[in-house]
């Protein structure tokens, strides 16, 4: 027990850690699952590249959905 300092911030080895004590009892949390609904959101409104009159634009998916069926109506 010679070699280990006692003093400040380095308690007495015999009382560091009170018995039954765990500094992180319920670990971390699981991994939240995420739902169709969610992954089809992320996807439909993550940004995605076009050309249009030659310069390549970002919309998001849904919107190049919307513009490209608004297209076909009008024709």
């Amino acid at each position: 027990m010679a070699d280990y300092e006692v003093g400040y911030k380095k308690p007495p080895r015999h009382s560091q850690f009170k018995p039954g004590n765990r500094a992180n009892p319920h670990g971390r949390g699981k991994r939240k699952r995420r739902t169709e609904t969610e992954i089809v959101y992320e996807v439909m409104n993550g940004p995605a590249e076009f050309r249009q009159g030659g310069k390549s634009k970002r919309a998001s998916r849904i919107e190049l959905l919307i513009r490209a069926d608004s297209d076909h109506v009008e024709a």
